[in-house]
């Protein structure tokens, strides 16, 4: 044997450890193995419950008696950023604890989400949000219901106007939220769940007075349907996907200290969408996936949804 044919020896061994696979095929696979997966239906029906609560609370924090003094944007605010660190602590383990189509989107743009469970959360959501309205208002005394949370723009702001608003706020939120849990980055301190309860509060302040500060299009989704009020529900389902989307990309591509995530569409990555983060991006090969939706690294499973170190980062 010459040292020449080391290499040759080497990549051999490789060979039999690493599937070598079309992309498109790694992709399909990941999908499947995701879609059959338990913890994926564990976390469609967290999704359900926590996005119904969302409604609950937050239409319930802005109720007042019928000619009574209405909260303040001041105590609406701190109740929905602390209501939000809450139920993202008592999710994340479960689901992630998006309660959110678009931090679920910006998730899967940077490569903590499958598009099947894009899906799945994101159609769980809406339900769980028409349920936990529908039930508000079989709860609530008549004379504190109002609009029943519906979300409407201030008098005098166009439809443009409020779908911009709605597209800044929900970009700050994910783009904070995809920050926060970028797993190469070491700096990131407290609580993860608390710090996206103040973006909201922040993004309240903010666009309040203009778009209503939705940034959750099943949020908006909820009231529409129970009140059968849907003129202007675009706005708060266009301007939040847009932010998500432009979060989502920018800080993959700009700013992220760890891999080019969204790089998955267009080049053949060994680690896929949801592999090991510590893997290089030189090998152009694909990998194992076992029957219970975990890629298979180096003898160990990693989650095929989020990466390895998530929780540890709440």
């Amino acid at each position: 044997m010459s040292v020449h044919s080391l290499p040759n020896l080497v990549k051999e061994e490789r060979d039999t450890r690493i599937s070598r696979e079309p992309r498109w095929k790694t992709l399909l696979h990941q999908e499947k193995d995701d879609l059959l997966s338990v913890s994926l239906w564990r976390g469609a029906f967290a999704e359900f419950v926590g996005t119904g609560l969302l409604c609950v609370f937050t239409i319930g924090f802005g109720m007042s008696p019928e000619g009574g003094t209405p909260p303040s944007i001041l105590q609406v605010a701190i109740a929905v950023g602390f209501f939000l660190s809450v139920l993202i602590t008592a999710l994340a383990n479960v689901s992630g604890g998006h309660v959110n189509p678009c931090i679920s989107l910006a998730f899967f743009i940077n490569g903590h989400c499958t598009f099947v469970r894009l899906l799945v959360y994101s159609i769980f959501q809406a339900m769980g949000a028409v349920a936990g309205t529908g039930f508000l208002k079989v709860m609530a005394p008549s004379g504190h219901m109002g609009g029943l949370g519906l979300i409407q723009p201030a008098p005098g702001v166009t439809d443009s106007q409020a779908v911009w608003a709605e597209a800044m706020i929900t970009f700050l939120l994910t783009f904070n939220t995809v920050a926060m849990i970028d797993t190469k980055r070491k700096d990131v301190q407290g609580s993860i769940p608390l710090q996206v309860g103040l973006t909201v509060a922040v993004n309240i302040f903010f666009a309040n007075t203009v778009s209503g500060a939705c940034m959750n299009p099943a949020r908006a989704l909820g009231p529409a349907v129970v009140t059968g009020k849907y003129h202007r529900l675009h706005i708060y389902v266009l301007g939040p996907l847009i932010g998500a989307v432009i979060g989502g990309f920018l800080y993959d591509v700009c700013f992220s200290v760890g891999k080019l995530r969204s790089k998955r569409w267009c080049s053949p990555l060994r680690y896929g969408p949801f592999g090991d983060p510590n893997d290089d991006d030189e090998d152009n090969g694909s990998f194992d996936v076992t029957s219970d939706s975990a890629p298979l690294r180096n003898g160990k499973k990693t989650p095929i949804y989020r990466d390895a170190d998530y929780e540890s980062k709440l």
